[in-house]
């Protein structure tokens, strides 16, 4: 290769991975969109408080996931992000589209009392109280006038939220914090999920998903420190190391991967890794294969 097409290709590399990130984002959006739309349309029975928010968080994640797979995108910290939003965003959006039929159904179904009139000017002239004990009168009067139909029904998100959580025996901040809790649920599984597919191993000398023939978690002191050392060492502390032994489709290679699980973040070392690959010596990977072995039980 000479030195003008590594420029070339050098230069087209950032273009190529911002392409396939905006392309996944457009993805995820659009798996987020549908997701909400097709659940809004679940009988009410069926929304259950966490439960129905959790499911869709973990499967909008997985979509996103095989979307990043399908794109070849390998970008932990943004599918991470990205899931995260997205799952959150998807049960946002379908709640919203609940409580707009709620509210719509609401004040269809809503028939003013003969009183109603009356009860209106009553609190019109009441305007709005400065003192606490009027301003309690004036909202427990609202609230009586509600349960007889005199006034139209609260068709604020606020309220539906309320509504939600009378299920349990919630009011309205209890129903505000549970769909909060719903949207966290949701943003985690999301986030994990989509996370999960981009951390795989891929080998970016033929830019394919690689075929794992093992996989093992190793958690064994002694274990940990002679592969962090055999590795390049690290500069934080190491809890565990997830490795996976695969093989290439580019002229049927092996390869190491090492997912070293630490306080901070997720470090990530591979063979077939284009930019920094893990140089293994061939003793370096005789001890490394050893050690795996030793782990699985095979030694």
């Amino acid at each position: 290769m000479t030195s003008g097409q590594a420029e070339s290709n050098a230069s087209s590399h950032p273009r190529s991975s911002l392409a396939t990130i905006g392309l996944w984002l457009a993805a995820a959006a659009a798996i987020a969109g549908v997701l909400a739309l097709l659940l809004s349309h679940a009988p009410p029975r069926l929304r259950l408080i966490g439960l129905l928010a959790g499911v869709q968080g973990a499967f909008c994640g997985w979509l996103i996931s095989l979307a990043g797979k399908s794109l070849r995108m390998r970008f932990s910290r943004i599918a991470l992000a990205g899931g995260a939003v997205f799952g959150a965003a998807s049960v946002g959006l379908a709640t919203v589209l609940w409580w707009q039929v709620h509210a719509r159904q609401l004040t269809e179904n809503y028939k003013p009392s003969k009183g109603a009139a009356m009860a209106a000017a009553i609190l019109n002239q009441a305007g709005e109280a400065t003192d606490p004990e009027t301003q309690k009168d004036l909202q427990e009067y609202r609230e009586s006038l509600k349960k007889a139909g005199a006034l139209p029904p609260d068709t604020c998100f606020l309220a539906y939220l309320e509504f939600r959580a009378s299920s349990i025996g919630q009011g309205r901040t209890g129903g505000a914090i549970l769909f909060g809790a719903e949207v966290l649920l949701a943003a985690l599984l999301g986030a994990g999920f989509a996370r999960n597919g981009t951390v795989k191993p891929f080998c970016e000398t033929c830019g394919d998903w690689v075929s794992p023939v093992r996989t093992l978690e190793i958690t064994d002191r002694e274990q940990l420190d002679e592969i962090i050392e055999l590795t390049g060492g690290l500069d934080c502390l190491c809890t565990a190391v997830d490795f996976t032994w695969c093989i290439c489709s580019c002229q049927g290679k092996t390869h190491m991967q090492f997912v070293f699980r630490t306080d901070k973040e997720d470090v990530i070392r591979s063979t077939a890794a284009r930019a920094e690959p893990l140089q293994l010596t061939e003793e370096a990977r005789g001890r490394l294969a050893a050690l795996v072995e030793l782990g699985i039980g095979l030694s």
